[in-house]
C-alpha cells in the first residue's frame, strides 16, 4: 500500500508499477492457496482428526494441563464429546473402563463408567 500511495501522490510510474506487481503476486498466491486448500481438504481433515485423537491420550497427563483445559473448554462450549463421539475416550488409559471426562456430560457427573449415552 505504501508504494501505491507514494506513487499516486508523486505521480511516479515506477512506484505504481511496483505496487501493481506486488498486488498481482499476492492475489495469485491467495488463489493458489485457496485451490490447494480445496484439493487437500480431505487429507487435512484426516490429519486433524488423527492428531486430535492422539491429543486425547495426553488428557490429564502430567505437564499437559493446557491439553486438559482445551479439551474441557471445547467439549463444554461445543456440547460434544471426543473427536467423533464419546467412544473415542475408551482409547485413553484413564477412561479405558468406558468413562468420559465430566466436560462431556449434559448431566453433571455422568462421566463415571459405564456411561449412559443419553447423558453424554
Amino acid at each position: 500500500a505504501f508504494f501505491g500511495c507514494c506513487g499516486a501522490r508523486q505521480e511516479n510510474k515506477c512506484l505504481i508499477y511496483t505496487y501493481t506487481t506486488l498486488f498481482v503476486i499476492i492475489i495469485i498466491a491467495q488463489i493458489g492457496a485457496a485451490i490447494a486448500a480445496f484439493v487437500l481438504k480431505g487429507d487435512l481433515t484426516m490429519e486433524i482428526t488423527k492428531n486430535m485423537k492422539n491429543g486425547l491420550k495426553n488428557y490429564d497427563g502430567e505437564g499437559f494441563g493446557g491439553v486438559t483445559l482445551t479439551w474441557n473448554l471445547v467439549q463444554k462450549d461445543l456440547k460434544c464429546c471426543g473427536v467423533d463421539n464419546y467412544t473415542d475416550w475408551m482409547n485413553v488409559d484413564e477412561f479405558s473402563d468406558g468413562g468420559v471426562p465430566d466436560s462431556c456430560c449434559i448431566v453433571k457427573g455422568c462421566g463415571i463408567a459405564p456411561v449412559d449415552p443419553a447423558k453424554v
